[in-house]
């Protein structure tokens, strides 16, 4: 069941606003692995482990809350890019 992807593709990118509301949006080339619901999610980075939310947004980009602390985990910056493995239903490792 895993799978590896990418974000953000399709001439899309992590923007200054999106580390500033700490989230991740996952467009449309991305939401099939992903829940088509609200919902929670277990998001590994490294060897810490956390659930946070996850907003399903129907014709929109969809977002994942990380917060400050787990921003800062991932590292992810303005115009860089995460690696997402799906580990399993509701089940993310992610990196940079």
């Amino acid at each position: 069941m895993s799978k590896e992807f990418n974000i953000p593709v399709d001439d899309n990118e992590i923007t200054v606003e999106d580390i500033e509301k700490k989230c991740l949006r996952i467009t449309v080339s991305n939401k099939e692995h992903f829940p088509t619901k609200d919902c929670e999610i277990t998001i590994r980075i490294g060897a810490a482990e956390t659930r946070k939310r996850y907003k399903y947004i129907k014709n929109k980009s969809s977002k994942i809350y990380l917060g400050t602390e787990w921003m800062n985990r991932l590292g992810v910056e303005a115009f860089g890019s995460v690696k997402i493995l799906k580990e399993g239903y509701k089940q993310y490792r992610m990196s940079v």
